[in-house]
């Protein structure tokens, strides 16, 4: 199913909003965008599922990820 979602980004251009909490599916995405109480706390490209944990446990333990977003949405380096 990852695969034909993919493939439909790649082959015909269309957008994908996925929600997942797993990490392997997560990893496939041109971007992953983490949620905290409702908010957008981070947002990065292309990440792989080990940077997805290492962000995923970042955020539990209250630690600052390697990027974050700004209100207006724009990404900033911490």
């Amino acid at each position: 199913m990852l695969g034909l979602l993919r493939r439909s980004v790649d082959d015909f251009g269309q957008t994908v909003i996925m929600v997942t909490h797993d990490a392997g599916a997560a990893s496939i995405a041109d971007r992953v965008v983490f949620l905290k109480d409702g908010r957008v706390e981070v947002a990065r490209e292309h990440m792989s599922r080990d940077d997805i944990y290492e962000t995923i446990k970042s955020l539990e333990s209250g630690t600052s990820p390697a990027m974050s977003v700004t209100a207006a949405g724009e990404g900033s380096v911490r």
